[in-house]
């Protein structure tokens, strides 16, 4: 199978097997057994505490938030992109959105990156048939590659998003297409934005926007998290309220409920999600979901 990537270095595109570059001999350093294609980027940032995966790992399968996020994935992808054979996601973290699409779509050649090795580690447990590795969304090493492209909750932590969103441009085949989940409304900020390490909050307008700058074309958009947006804001303003009593991470109090109380959000999400499929497109909501095609 030929697999068209692009050498970080002289910029040439090429297919052969591996990833030396004949032109100039670069190749990616091996780093905990994964490709590492931006090992300095991760050496110089600050940017996610490395217990963060551990936690992760343990609280993705048992959260709503989660579950509800891939099966709203898992239906657009159905719906949107039936055709596709290959598939990117940018910043796989523990590989929990990934293993949901290798469950329900047994033909699709995966590939997971993200830029700390913490997280391929556990993403290699749930999936030994994919390929991962370690690189920057602001340098893609592939070329008109992949049928669809994901990035779900990863651009608000890319100082660059501009420029990420460019390279997944560059790496999709023309007409292939693009899914994005992004925190939105910038007054919704607080302390879980902190403790995430995010950078920004989106609104509507600006991602559709850079979206359009950079060679897409907007298929649908929707906010989720929308019927249970009252308790959100909710949460967030008893966070603020408590923030001089230095509570625990407040993304995890959000995040790890009691079972009972799990279910229902994630029946109440269910319903909501049924309306998006239907084509139902909610202006406000805790996340923004953008369906996009390369023009």
């Amino acid at each position: 199978m030929l697999i068209m990537k692009q050498c970080l270095k002289c910029k040439r595109t090429f297919n052969e097997n591996g990833w030396t570059c004949s032109s100039c001999g670069w190749s990616p350093v091996e780093v905990s057994d994964f490709p590492a294609f931006a090992p300095e980027v991760t050496a110089e940032l600050d940017h996610y505490p490395k217990d963060a995966y551990a936690k992760l790992y343990e609280l993705e399968t048992d959260s709503f938030w989660f579950r509800n996020r891939n099966k709203l994935i898992l239906k657009t992808l159905a719906n949107d992109f039936p055709d596709a054979s290959s598939l990117l996601d940018i910043g796989c973290g523990t590989g929990f959105v990934l293993a949901g699409i290798a469950a329900a779509n047994p033909g699709l050649r995966l590939v997971g990156s993200d830029l700390h090795h913490e997280a391929l580690d556990y993403a290699q447990i749930k999936l030994p048939g994919a390929v991962l590795l370690q690189m920057d969304a602001g340098n893609i090493p592939y070329a008109e590659e992949f049928d669809v492209i994901c990035s779900f909750d990863v651009l608000e932590h890319i100082n660059r998003d501009d420029e990420a969103l460019k390279q997944i441009h560059q790496a999709l085949k023309p007409g292939g297409g693009l899914m994005i989940t992004v925190p939105q409304h910038p007054w919704l900020w607080s302390r879980a934005d902190d403790d995430a390490r995010h950078l920004r909050r989106y609104t509507r307008q600006d991602l559709c926007n850079k979206l359009i700058e950079k060679g897409f074309r907007i298929i649908r958009t929707s906010s989720f998290i929308s019927f249970l947006l009252p308790l959100l804001i909710i949460s967030r303003l008893s966070t603020f309220l408590k923030s001089g009593k230095k509570p625990i991470n407040s993304k995890q109090r959000e995040l790890h409920l009691p079972h009972s109380i799990d279910v229902l959000f994630e029946t109440i999400c269910s319903w909501e999600n049924s309306l998006i499929n239907r084509n139902l497109s909610f202006p406000l909501g805790g996340s923004l979901f953008c369906v996009a095609v390369r023009r």
